[in-house]
């Protein structure tokens, strides 16, 4: 753990008549923090805070099978596989289909799915949203909410103008993964990928880049446990129909905000996959959520595509939205 990422924390511990503490944290020794003022206490392993005290529902997107498949879907581009895997990583043109009355979709599909480029498509594109809205300017500080193995984290701390990017998660196994890329970048990391056959096979990551400004920690999207008005982007991307409780998502981002501050949040609304038991959070619209005396509506898209692999044979293509909104002053 860096010290700008300790600097950032906040105690989450919930006190009498308050939601939480929110006091600083220090370092005790390599594997506890404590809070300074109520004596909460958080782990630390292999140097990753831990930052959850509510338990958090486990879903199978946190299991150590799931990472393999991650890594396939957020890394394609930065992944050195032998020779013989290599044809695992397109998918098979097929005459019979692509002349059938759904060619148009298909190809579409296709033409998304090749090349080592399942995902690829949404995060250039969304970089490249980033880029022409000026959301950042000289010293911004970053938090990717929901950041899985770190993709988003390590291309925002990429920008000449970025200073700090903390990446959160509340999947420990994600963490630990996306920590271990940060630290190695161009030297190749040993994964295990998992292919759409089926086939689990050894593999590297290089990276083309070098970057040391960011940091990843354990945390819970629904009680961040970091300081107020500490962000000038916050990025939560298909998260909020992963939470129980979506609305308290964009309140703790409003809080971690400065004022002035940008959020880019995009979901696909998948509620069929999602742990909310109550119909009126399903929404088709993420700006329901938004108080329009709060937030100023900047740019609005619906057609960024991501694709989700959720086992061997079945891969879920989603049209997402974004939403982009400033945190008025």
């Amino acid at each position: 753990m860096k010290t700008k990422t300790l600097n950032l924390l906040r105690c989450i511990h919930h006190l009498p008549g308050t939601e939480s503490c929110d006091s600083e944290l220090k370092q005790i020794n390599e594997f506890t923090l404590v809070c300074r003022e109520c004596g909460a206490e958080y782990s630390i392993k292999d140097y990753i805070p831990h930052l959850i005290h509510s338990k958090i529902s486990e879903n199978r997107y946190q299991k150590e099978e799931m990472i393999k498949v991650y890594y396939e879907m957020h890394f394609a581009p930065y992944i050195i596989v032998n020779e013989k895997d290599q044809e695992h990583f397109s998918y098979p043109q097929s005459e019979i289909v692509a002349g059938s009355f759904e060619k148009d979709f298909y190809q579409s599909v296709t033409q998304l799915m090749s090349n080592r480029n399942r995902t690829e498509s949404f995060y250039q594109c969304l970089l490249e949203l980033i880029r022409q809205e000026r959301l950042v300017t000289p010293n911004t500080t970053v938090l990717d909410i929901g950041c899985g193995v770190g993709r988003m984290t390590l291309e925002m701390a990429r920008f000449d103008e970025v200073d700090y990017v903390i990446g959160l998660d509340s999947s420990a196994l994600m963490i630990e993964e996306a920590t271990k890329i940060a630290n190695s970048q161009q030297s190749h990391t040993p994964i295990k990928v998992n292919f759409v056959s089926g086939k689990t096979t050894t593999a590297k990551i290089k990276l083309d880049w070098t970057v040391d400004n960011c940091d990843f920690i354990v945390g819970d999207a629904q009680q961040l446990a970091l300081q107020e008005s500490a962000f000038d982007l916050v990025l939560c991307l298909n998260v909020i129909d992963r939470v129980l409780k979506p609305i308290k998502v964009i309140e703790q981002i409003f809080r971690v905000l400065k004022s002035g501050g940008y959020l880019v949040i995009v979901d696909p609304y998948d509620w069929e996959r999602s742990p909310i038991l109550q119909h009126e959070h399903c929404i088709t619209d993420m700006s329901e959520f938004f108080n329009s005396n709060k937030w100023q509506k900047i740019q609005e898209l619906d057609d960024i595509p991501f694709a989700l692999r959720e086992t061997n044979r079945k891969l879920v293509v989603y049209i997402n939205h974004c939403l982009i909104y400033r945190k008025k002053t």
